[in-house]
């Protein structure tokens, strides 16, 4: 449950990010100011209850909890090998770069997302790498997970079911 819920906020997030691209393309400073994508206050609050909202820069590769081979045969060792130790390591070097350049070192990387517009191609690209692999290395684990804890409470409080989350989703 919990890789539904990251996965329909990240959807949210970046579907908002391409949206606001689109109207920049597309209109006139005073039109995009009109075209910028509003994210709906109660996905923002319950956003702020994943684990993921309180990563802050430095960003780090993260040491993964089993090893390479832990996935198969659904996923080989040597493709996780590659997204982890390449691909993710890239990301969290031009990311912690592109923060520095841009003296973004005090917001949320997830948060930035949420307004992506101000903050352009290298918070989209790098930040949005990032953060993919890093939920990647969470949801693909042996055995799975089970949706719990603060965001599953959180989602109940703001939505008072998951039936209702998904409706004011959609």
């Amino acid at each position: 449950m919990k890789l539904i819920v990251t996965t329909l906020f990240a959807i949210v997030l970046f579907t908002a990010c391409n949206t606001g691209e689109q109207a920049k393309t597309n209109n006139s400073d005073k039109e995009q100011e009109k075209s910028t994508v509003q994210i709906p206050s109660e996905l923002v609050t319950v956003l702020k209850y994943l684990p993921e909202y309180h990563l802050v820069y430095p960003y780090e590769l993260p040491d993964l909890a089993y090893e390479y081979n832990a996935l198969e045969p659904y996923i080989d060792a040597k493709t996780m090998e590659t997204h982890h130790s390449k691909h993710h390591k890239g990301y969290t070097k031009k990311t912690n770069m592109t923060i520095e350049e841009n003296n973004l070192q005090e917001l949320p990387l997830i948060s930035m997302f949420a307004e992506i517009d101000l903050y352009g191609n290298g918070i989209r690209n790098n930040g949005g790498g990032y953060y993919s692999h890093y939920l990647y290395w969470t949801f693909m684990s042996p055995g799975g997970t089970d949706f719990k804890g603060e965001v599953a409470e959180a989602i109940r409080k703001q939505f008072k079911s998951y039936e209702a989350f998904q409706e004011k989703f959609a």
